[in-house]
């Protein structure tokens, strides 16, 4: 499914996950459907931070929305979308690309208040590794949880 469309499946588990989502919070929005739908169910919230590995479509929304908090910079690693969103990111001061030693912290996370991630898996075991990344067994990339 394409960066930045929503399906009902996705738009059904966002209506569950924007209820955790106060003004105020720091987000880690993934690739794919659902964190799409997500941003789209809280364009209604306030000054929300963005931390995140990617910026797309949604955080666009987001800040054409007045959702994002104006006093702080949009933080994200690499920016993924049409010409359209490029030319909205260039030069725009509110964006601050960093590499992912930055972005993705563990210490600055952890001590971020209300920090919600909102990612896509595939397929979780029952081990609780999370396949995110793989199609028709093609190994893409995968994530570990630990509980």
């Amino acid at each position: 499914m394409p960066v930045g469309r929503s399906d009902t499946i996705s738009q059904t588990i966002a209506s569950y996950i924007a209820p955790y989502i106060n003004d105020g919070a720091t987000l880690q929005l993934g690739l794919g459907s659902i964190p799409g739908a997500v941003a789209t169910a809280i364009t209604d919230r306030q000054q929300l931070k963005i931390r995140s590995g990617l910026i797309d479509a949604s955080i666009a929304r987001l800040e054409a929305a007045g959702a994002l908090c104006t006093d702080t910079p949009i933080l994200g690693g690499v920016a993924l979308g049409d010409s359209a969103l490029y030319q909205s990111f260039h030069h725009n001061p509110r964006y601050n690309y960093q590499a992912v030693p930055t972005t993705h912290k563990v210490a600055d996370i952890a001590a971020t208040e209300q920090f919600i991630a909102v990612n896509g898996a595939l397929e979780v075991d029952i081990f609780g590794q999370v396949n995110s990344n793989a199609v028709s067994y093609t190994h893409l990339r995968a994530h570990e949880t630990r509980h």
